[in-house]
Order: structure tokens, then sequence, then C-alpha cells
């Protein structure tokens, strides 16, 4: 799997970097959540289609197509607020089959 990355917050709110984790953390991550399910499945999301906190909790069941595989992020929480992706845009992320 590829490397979830999680980025920082400056005081207002930008971003300030974007911290990686290991490949080896990463798996460590994925093997421990395999015992709740919907932690499970947001950890390999995240790291797989590298997104953010606030689009994983802003996710909703249509954002995804089960049957052609995209999962398209529109939204991300912030402290509760439902607002745009950081890059202000929607994005599709492709999901293995």
């Amino acid at each position: 799997p590829d490397r979830a990355g999680t980025e920082d917050q400056d005081a207002e709110g930008g971003s300030a970097e974007v911290r990686l984790l290991p490949p080896e953390e990463f798996e460590r991550l994925v093997a421990s959540s395999a015992q709740e399910p919907e932690w499970h499945a947001a950890v390999l999301v995240a790291g797989e289609g590298g997104l953010r906190m606030g689009e994983i909790l802003a996710l909703e069941w249509g954002d995804i197509d089960l049957k052609a595989g995209p999962l398209t992020v529109m939204r991300n929480d912030w402290r509760g607020q439902i607002g745009s992706p950081n890059s202000g845009k929607d994005r599709e992320i492709p999901l293995p089959s």
C-alpha cells in the first residue's frame, strides 16, 4: 500500500506541512485497525487515496461508485464545518477492484 499522509494546519487554517507515514508504520496502522471495520476502511482509503482526515470525515455513501470504482472527494470537515476540499475542487480517487 501507499503511505498515508496528514497535513497539519497552521494558526490561520492554512497548510503547514505534510507528514507521511513510513510504509512499515502504515502497515502497522492497517493491521491494528483490522479489529474495527469502520476505522479499517477509513485507514485503507486514506492511505491508498491520500485523503486528509477532514476529507475522510466528510465522506458520504454517494461519494463512491461501488460498480465503477472511483471515490469522489467533494467536501472537507474542518472543526465541524463542512466546506470544499483544501484544493478547492473535487477530485476522483481510483479504487482497486
